[in-house]
Parts: C-alpha cells; structure tokens; sequence
C-alpha cells in the first residue's frame, strides 16, 4: 500500500463518511444546539462532519483530533480551533463547556479516562456529553444483490482485519465497557434514521476505502484492492439491470445506489464522580 494510498484514506474520509441527521437536535437535552451556547469540544473530529453541525451554534467550538492528516482536511471556521491531541487530554479549564461530542469513535479510546475527562471539563449543572455511532446500514434493501457483495467485504473479506471496537460500534455501543451509566446520573439512547443517501458504484468502493479494516487488509494484502472488486461487482450490477430495465430497480437503473442506515445516540449528563 502505497503513501498515496494512505493520503487518499483522508480524503476518503472527508468526501465520503455520511454525515449526521439534523434529527438528534430535536432529541430531548440537544435541544440546547437551539441556542447560542458558549463552547463545545468535539473529540476525535477527524476531517471536521460534526464541526460543520455545531460551529454556529457556540461561541467557541475546540476540535481535536489525534491524526493531523485529518485536521488539515477540515473546513476552517473563525470560532473552530483544531488541535492535535489525545481523546482524554482536552485542553481546556475545568468546568467550562457545554457540550462535548463524539462521533463514530468513542470505542477506539481509553473510554474510562476520556469520561473523566469529559466530566472534568464539563459545566456540572448543564454540561452534556453526546457520542453516535451508525450501523453498517444496507444498499437499497437487506438481501439485495448489492447489499449481499457490500456485506461480503465488510464481513467475510475485511472481517478479521477489523479491532475489536469495531464490533462494539456496530451493535450501537450495547457492549461499551465501562458503562457510561457508572459515570452519569442521567443516560438517554436514541435510534435515529440517517437520511438515505444515493451512491455511486464509485462513491460506495470509496467509503470502503475510508474504513480502518481496509487500510489494514492493504498493509498486508498490497496487491488485493476488495474496493476495486466491489466497485466491478456494482458496475456489474447495474448494467444487468440497465439491459433488463428492470421498474424495481430504478434506483440503479441510473447507476446509483440508496445507501440507509441507522444512528445511535447516546447523551449522558449530571456526573456521579
């Protein structure tokens, strides 16, 4: 796997990783993304999704990151300062914030000591702690023909590649350990709907190429490219489907794909320690 290879995964990332549903701001204690607060620490922002979401509603949004590959790929906001640091080392005075959020990445940290992180910096009457993840979702529909191969590289082909965090971020972080119950008063879960996003054969092989079980597969592999047997195994798909001109499948008829899934949000606030 080449350096280019490796910059791309950034890249990747950015254009590619789905967005988060406007959905979890009608969610009960995120209602305070309503009104202008003071400031917010989004943890482990990567290429900057969830800044994009939250920078106009505080005064002051610390982004941080532990890859500056990725924080050099965030959009730049005049309130955002991007920093390069540790998920339990948040460089900022104790009770002071609002809002700490986490996306798609809380099971790769020193869990423990980011919660008492969190809650060192956390305003304690109102502060809130807000993590997501999203399920691997589905093409089109479960069992479809497309549904079957994306399955296929992220189970069977990737699937010994992947840490063992992974797994916890699939099942909607059921089997977080330690449970953010033994560090919050109050934990509300929510399932929320992502927008159903359209793909291309193309965009689908590149979100492939943006998972960590792939970068790790390539390491190893570097002359195996499952996104590029995935992407002829779509391509494949979709001009059968074009010569049958099937009126069940008009969503690939024009090549593309209608990528659904599913977010879980978990918000904890009145800390026990």
């Amino acid at each position: 796997m080449s350096n280019k290879d490796v910059d791309y995964l950034s890249d990747a990332y950015k254009l590619l990783r789905p967005t988060y549903p406007e959905q979890k701001t009608s969610v009960p204690r995120m209602q305070l993304l309503n009104k202008l607060y003071d400031v917010a620490v989004d943890v482990a922002t990567g290429t900057g999704q969830v800044v994009t979401s939250i920078a106009s509603r505080f005064r002051k949004v610390l982004a941080t990151d532990k890859s500056d590959t990725q924080l050099a790929l965030a959009d730049p906001f005049p309130n955002v300062e991007y920093k390069c640091c540790d998920a339990s080392s948040i460089d900022l005075p104790t009770g002071s914030v609002d809002l700490v959020t986490v996306g798609q990445a809380i099971h790769w940290f020193d869990v423990e000591a980011f919660y008492r992180e969190a809650i060192r910096v956390l305003k304690p009457n109102s502060g809130v702690l807000a993590f997501w993840t999203y399920d691997l979702g589905v093409l089109d529909k479960a069992g479809s023909e497309e549904d079957l191969e994306f399955l296929k590289v992220h189970k069977d082909t990737l699937g010994p590649y992947w840490l063992p965090g992974m797994s916890v971020a699939m099942n909607g972080y059921k089997d977080l350990k330690p449970n953010v119950e033994d560090f919050f008063e109050h934990v509300e879960r929510h399932d929320l709907l992502m927008d159903d996003t359209p793909y291309s054969a193309e965009q689908i092989a590149g979100y492939v190429r943006s998972w960590s079980g792939y970068r790790d597969f390539r390491l190893k592999n570097p002359d195996v490219d499952p996104a590029e047997s995935l992407l002829r195994a779509l391509k494949d798909i979709i001009e059968t489907r074009q010569k049958e001109r099937k009126s069940e499948h008009d969503d690939t008829v024009i090549g593309q794909f209608i990528y659904r899934r599913k977010l879980t949000l978990v918000i904890a606030y009145g800390p026990k320690v």
